[in-house]
């Protein structure tokens, strides 16, 4: 429902950048020599008349359809598209050239790499090239940092975590053992969670860049951002955030989360 809201966004001055970016994901995601093993498949099955290679061919390109359309407004992360790679394998298996060994070994070592970097960090990647730093990097110090700042001069139990972003939330819940955690975010609304109480307080936990005061019909603010709190894997800045004391509004339509760990979907 949320998704087939998003059918009419059209931005064709970036349509290309998206189109590009979805792309060069694929590739960079299932690594190359994989990438080109889908596209050979999948050119095999366009081949073949069998009921078979007929319905394959749709599991694929009915899904990547919809992310194509979806890139010329908006960009596509390249994780979405792997729900199609299980049936792009099939695919690669009708084609089978002498080389797809070689294929499934660099796909291997570049997952293994990747493991490496996201677990022991060996190689001190900037930012912008170390997915694994910006996504996975530093979380367990740096919530354990936040609720110790977040409980200075309140009495215990620990304040509320509070988040505008369900990534955030998310990480949040996981690791902030012993703090309630509460996020506020549209999506939720096709969930059926049940919504805090009017009046709650807490921190609101956001990232430094942010600029934007928080929706004012959601968080009535109540203080001053704290300092910027880093979150970093040995010594390498993933993200500086701030926390904002803040009350919970309760406008028409907002949607809330307090565990983003479990999230029971309305029929």
């Amino acid at each position: 429902m949320r998704q087939g809201g998003r059918v009419l966004d059209w931005q064709p001055v970036r349509a290309l950048t998206f189109l590009s970016e979805l792309l060069g994901g694929q590739v960079g995601l299932a690594s190359g020599l994989v990438f080109i093993l889908f596209v050979g498949g999948c050119t095999r099955l366009w081949r073949r008349s069998d009921a078979f290679s007929a319905l394959l061919l749709c599991t694929i390109l009915c899904p990547l359809a919809v992310f194509v359309q979806h890139a010329l407004g908006a960009r596509v992360q390249a994780n979405w598209p792997v729900l199609v790679y299980p049936a792009c394998a099939l695919a690669a298996g009708v084609w089978c050239p002498r080389w797809w060994k070689s294929a499934v070994w660099l796909g291997g070592v570049l997952t293994l790499v990747v493991m490496v970097q996201a677990v022991f960090a060996p190689l001190r990647l900037p930012v912008r090239l170390d997915v694994t730093l910006r996504q996975m990097g530093g979380w367990s110090d740096f919530i354990h940092t936040v609720q110790i700042r977040a409980a200075e001069g309140y009495a215990s139990p620990a304040p509320v975590l509070m988040t505008e972003n369900y990534d955030l939330a998310g990480e949040v819940a996981f690791y902030a053992r012993g703090s309630e955690t509460v996020a506020v975010e549209p999506r939720w609304a096709v969930f059926d969670i049940p919504r805090p109480a009017c009046g709650l307080q807490g921190m609101l936990l956001r990232p430094a860049q942010e600029k934007e005061a928080p929706d004012p019909h959601a968080f009535e603010v109540l203080g001053e951002a704290s300092a910027p709190v880093a979150r970093a894997r040995r010594g390498m800045v993933a993200e500086w955030y701030v926390m904002l004391p803040v009350r919970l509004r309760c406008a028409p339509g907002q949607a809330f989360v307090r565990d983003a760990a479990s999230l029971p979907v309305r029929h």
